[in-house]
């Protein structure tokens, strides 16, 4: 039996709850700054939740546009209303990015079925057409986290050393398309690795084939990523795991490019060994 397809959800948002706020103005000091400041990226709801499966993708509409987007996480209903609101949707906050407003004429082109006009209803598209829907985003924006300092506090202030780190800003949203599109399914293991992560109950990784960064600077390309579980992500990084055996080829090569398998095996088994 197929697989159901993953959906998207579009989430109205109401211009009043935000005093009238220009698109411009939700993107910044809400998606990019007060959103990922709360706790859990709590997004609070007045009366209705989100009927939704963790990991679905949430694009939001304000003022007859599709502003942002965030992956799903869970719902909560208050015990008691705080206030106005009776609950909270939770979202990933590294998963937040915000880009030039869509217009609905954009929106009939990518879901012409399912798809036509805003309204004040939820509605659920498929994941199908959501690379198309990606590729005609302009203007994106991420999240950005401040580079942590580190200060050894209890040296002598004439020893006292400040030190940056770098990292790689890489494209979240890429391997949560992974993962979401197998269903956390290690793509090794074809059945789902189950953990206990807060209210999660599934958990997966994404495995860059040819890896980012200096020296092997890999792309960050769907191509280039494959979802796996926690075992064969660490037995593919140390090297005990090849991915273009006869057997993982059949269950991995379809969604990798001939150019990263055949590098992962260069780069892992020099001599040639499956």
């Amino acid at each position: 039996m197929a697989e159901e397809t993953p959906v998207i959800c579009i989430l109205p948002m109401s211009k009043e709850e935000f005093k009238g706020r220009t698109a411009k103005e939700v993107q910044s000091e809400f998606f990019l700054t007060e959103l990922p400041s709360r706790e859990g990226g709590r997004y609070y709801y007045r009366t209705a939740g989100l009927d939704a499966e963790a990991g679905t993708v949430v694009l939001f509409q304000y003022d007859k546009k599709i502003i942002a987007s965030a992956v799903f996480v869970r719902s909560e209903r208050f015990e008691q209303p705080d206030g106005f609101y009776h609950g909270a949707l939770n979202f990933d906050i590294d998963s937040i990015r915000v880009f030039d407003p869509v217009e609905q004429d954009l929106m009939r082109e990518v879901w012409p079925e399912r798809f036509d006009r805003f309204s004040n209803a939820k509605l659920r598209l498929s994941a199908e057409a959501f690379p198309e829907f990606e590729r005609r985003l302009t203007g994106i924006k991420l999240l950005q986290h401040p580079t942590p300092q580190v200060h050894d506090l209890d040296a002598p202030a004439a020893e006292r050393v400040q030190t940056t780190v770098s990292r790689i800003i890489r494209d979240t949203q890429l391997s949560r398309r992974v993962k979401m599109l197998h269903k956390y399914k290690c793509q090794i293991l074809t059945c789902e690795y189950t953990i206990v992560l807060a209210d999660w109950s599934h958990y997966a990784e994404g495995h860059h084939v040819q890896p980012l960064g200096e020296p092997h600077n890999g792309p960050d390309v769907l191509e280039n990523i494959v979802c796996l579980c926690p075992n064969h992500h660490a037995a593919c990084d140390l090297g005990a795991i090849s991915l273009v055996s006869t057997e993982l080829r059949q269950v991995v090569g379809h969604v990798i490019g001939p150019k990263f398998l055949d590098y992962h095996n260069q780069a892992i088994y020099p001599d040639g060994r499956a």
